[in-house]
């Protein structure tokens, strides 16, 4: 946790000198790819030894070394725990070829979850160090291991602009490339669709009526994910009791307090662009939130998609306060939060090998 805050406090201090030095455009450009690197160096030196998931990416890159690539499909059956995506797979066979090496696979992903988390940002932040704070407290510990899921996510971060452009074919194209690496991208698309529902009290009643009766039936319905070979392990796991790390109500206690905190500095009248879709996003995080009380906390991994985009909804709420001593009280308030939550989850520990 120490190495993380250490990390934040130093891109906030970069960031403060930067900003002093060049404009508005040099400072950002400046900022996002410092940030890139000093993140980069984290994955590069942090302790694989320690973290789940990772054993299993790196019998599978082992796995890979013996099998050609027509022989591809057998990797899906060399490990009865795991059955990955077959594009996984390839994906995996690519870089064993490439180099014997099993550490490419989390260099690669580190590059591929910075560059969709950072590009987003740069894009869309009213507040970029902020947002890049935020990433690290709430993102950075758990993309070291669930590479799939966040290299999925980093994706589907790209197809926002074509959300908000209606363009569908992009959209879906993008989508679908990043439900390659994990299946559950899939639920992004939903996105797409309520993206141009404007945001009413109606709208906010009917949708918290729908997350509460589901909520009373959330168990039956992650037990259909038995249906989808790759999540059986987890079911599984709920159904026999085992790996019961129980979500409690501390992540929907702070999304509740992020959309009041919303609702109260908009004009949903006037909602539009990123910040709409944003505010699309955190109603899906309160409801799966709801939804997965006492369930085991893998099951939560679900919010992530939802989850991304508030490293960027937070700052541009924070920006448009005009009293500079509230704006920076809810950005610590909310760095706060997100530290809390980052320390509770380090379950396994962040070790970094320096030798």
């Amino acid at each position: 946790m120490i190495v993380i805050l250490s990390t934040c406090l130093v891109v906030f201090m970069v960031s403060l000198i930067l900003s002093g030095v060049f404009n508005k455009s040099m400072y950002e450009k400046f900022v996002v790819v410092f940030s890139f690197f000093i993140i980069f160096l984290l994955y590069l030196l942090k302790n694989n030894e320690i973290l789940p998931d990772l054993g299993a990416y790196f019998s599978l890159f082992k796995d890979s070394q013996l099998v050609s690539f027509d022989e591809i499909d057998k990797l899906q059956k060399f490990r009865w725990f795991y059955k990955f995506e077959f594009f996984w797979c390839l994906f995996t066979k690519i870089l064993s070829s490439i180099t014997p090496k099993k550490e490419i696979i989390v260099i690669v992903s580190a590059v591929m979850v910075l560059i969709g988390y950072l590009a987003f940002i740069k894009k869309f932040s009213k507040m970029i160090t902020f947002s890049i704070m935020l990433f690290l407290v709430m993102f950075f510990y758990n993309s070291c291991f669930v590479l799939r899921q966040n290299i999925a996510v980093a994706i589907c971060l790209f197809s926002v602009s074509f959300i908000i452009k209606r363009k569908m074919y992009f959209f879906l194209m993008l989508v679908f490339f990043a439900g390659l690496f994990h299946n559950s991208a899939l639920f992004f698309i939903l996105l797409y669709w309520l993206y141009p529902l404007k945001i009413t009290k109606k709208y906010l009643l009917l949708f918290f009526s729908v997350s509460v009766a589901l909520s009373f039936i959330s168990y039956t319905l992650i037990t259909y994910l038995s249906w989808f070979s790759s999540y059986s392990v987890y079911v599984d796991k709920i159904s026999h009791g085992s790996w019961y790390d129980a979500a409690n109500e501390t992540p929907l206690f702070i999304s509740i307090a992020i959309l009041v905190f919303a609702l109260y500095h908009v004009n949903l009248n006037k909602l539009d662009g990123i910040d709409l879709f944003c505010l699309h996003a955190l109603l899906f995080v309160c409801a799966l939130n709801l939804c997965r009380l006492g369930m085991p906390g893998v099951v939560g991994r679900m919010t992530l998609y939802f989850s991304a985009p508030l490293c960027v909804f937070i700052p541009n709420l924070c920006k448009n306060i005009e009293n500079k001593y509230q704006k920076f009280g809810y950005c610590c308030l909310f760095f706060s939060f997100y530290s809390l939550m980052c320390f509770r989850s380090l379950n396994y520990g962040f070790e970094i090998n320096l030798f």
